[in-house]
């Protein structure tokens, strides 16, 4: 009895050291080419992750509610009809993970979706999705008001709101330098995507925004010299 008992206490230990390296291989694949904005290489692992059993429903739904997000924006001024596929995909994923464990960064997720899926909906229903994406980010900060996936996902919104909704560049730039001093300490328990380069690929953007020539070089030559694996075309 005591044998069968430790025996199925060791298979127990197994399934999840086997989940855990599972997980722990997938964050770190799908951060290596998000990292590098490679979209061929995170398409590739769509059907890979969909059918891999060994990953809990969870884990399955949040690898690709991410993978879907970032092909999303990547495709969101190459494909529009793609970009628009995927960003539906990435909030269908997501949703079904906040059912599971509700958490900030999958709100800051969703609202990235929710974000920039204003471009594919009509002039009537913008001010809509626009609501639902500040509603995550409101609802995501409930949970954690500090959380650095809320902040950046915030920092973006701001970024590309307009100025009549919202939208401020300055207070952007507050957030993504505050982000500068704790992105770097965040140990990420999933993919490691709000990390201190990604916060200096948004002040770029920001820089190319505001035409600031200076604030360009400046950002530009610190993300290549510290990062020179994070590809700024994206």
């Amino acid at each position: 009895m005591h044998v069968k008992k430790y025996k199925l206490i060791i298979l127990l230990l197994l399934v999840n050291v086997n989940l855990y390296l599972a997980q722990t291989t997938y964050d770190q694949i799908i951060a290596t080419h998000y990292t590098e904005a490679n979209a061929a290489a995170l398409d590739s692992l769509l059907d890979i992750i969909n059918n891999d059993d060994s990953l809990d429903s969870y884990s399955k739904d949040y690898y690709l509610g991410f993978i879907n997000n970032f092909l999303g924006s990547f495709y969101l001024n190459r494909d529009e009809e793609l970009a628009e596929s995927y960003l539906e995909q990435s909030i269908e994923h997501l949703d079904a993970a906040l059912k599971i464990k509700p958490n900030d960064e999958i709100y800051a997720l969703l609202a990235s979706s929710h974000g920039r899926m204003i471009k594919f909906v009509s002039i009537f229903s913008k001010m809509s999705r626009g609501n639902i994406a500040q509603e995550m980010l409101d609802r995501g900060a409930e949970i954690d008001s500090m959380s650095i996936y809320i902040r950046f996902e915030t920092a973006t919104s701001l970024m590309y709101r307009p100025a009549i909704f919202g939208g401020d560049t300055d207070e952007a730039k507050l957030i993504l330098f505050t982000l500068l001093n704790d992105a770097p300490r965040h140990v990420s328990s999933g993919i490691d995507w709000v990390n201190e380069a990604a916060v200096y690929y948004k002040l770029i953007e920001i820089a190319k925004m505001e035409d600031d020539a200076a604030a360009l070089k400046k950002f530009t030559d610190i993300l290549k010299n510290k990062f020179p694996e994070f590809n700024l075309v994206r």
